[in-house]
């Protein structure tokens, strides 16, 4: 069972905003625009914004909503004292994050590129967990919604999806997750370096680094990414 405020923020929220900026002011704005005063076309007008909002959006809305509940119905995920305890109606899985792999998070595309989310449906997501004996554990949002407060962010891949249904609740097993995602792992990899520069380097001078970014073909890419970090980070302390 969900609670009130799993409910408000998943969808009461979300349909009452909605309501509001999609259906009750634009077609208020348009009233007025025309200076409209007829009862009877002010009200055909907004029972035909609402029928075509609730064909449209609202379908879309109810939709999702009711795709995450029903794939979540059976399923009971918690956190305890920093384990996670993920359970449904075949198994159960205690984990901590020592055995996860990586964690792809499924985000609409507003989200992703850091848009306005115009569709306000952007606190959907769903995650799948990647553990190390190759169990992939699919979590909804209505169960499980900070895993960027649990988790350090570079395990985390972010994966756009225009609609973020939930596929499938059940556990897999994807042995080829490190080769799918190659390119996650470099740039893991990439990060890794450029944070390792940031610590070779936060002994240095600010007058070195400086030297660094003013000779960047004679130090690595994210070596020099790295000194003009530093530089800023302390011009800001100053």
């Amino acid at each position: 069972m969900f609670d009130f405020d799993v409910k408000f923020k998943y969808f009461y929220k979300i349909l009452l905003q909605a309501m509001i900026f999609v259906l009750v002011l634009p077609v208020t704005a348009y009233i007025l625009y025309n200076k409209i005063n007829s009862p009877v076309l002010i009200g055909r007008l907004f029972a035909y914004s609402f029928f075509m909002w609730s064909a449209t959006y609202g379908f879309s809305l109810f939709r999702l909503y009711f795709n995450h509940k029903n794939k979540s119905k059976d399923v009971v995920f918690k956190k305890l004292n920093g384990d996670f305890l993920y359970t449904n109606s075949i198994e159960e899985i205690k984990f901590t994050k020592i055995d996860v792999k990586g964690i792809e998070v499924y985000v609409t595309p507003a989200v992703y590129n850091k848009d306005i989310d115009y569709l306000f449906i952007g606190a959907y997501h769903y995650c799948k967990f990647i553990l190390h004996n190759n169990k992939v554990i699919t979590v909804s949002c209505l169960l499980y919604d900070t895993v960027f407060e649990d988790f350090d962010k570079d395990i985390i891949l972010m994966k756009r999806k225009f609609f973020p249904l939930v596929q499938n609740n059940e556990i897999e097993i994807n042995k080829n997750w490190n080769k799918e995602n190659a390119s996650y792992q470099e740039a893991l990899d990439s990060g890794n370096r450029e944070k390792n520069f940031k610590e070779k380097f936060n002994q240095k001078t600010t007058d070195e680094l400086k030297n660094i970014v003013s000779n960047p073909k004679s130090y690595q890419p994210k070596a020099v990414e790295a000194a003009k970090e530093l530089i800023q980070e302390r011009t800001k302390t100053l």
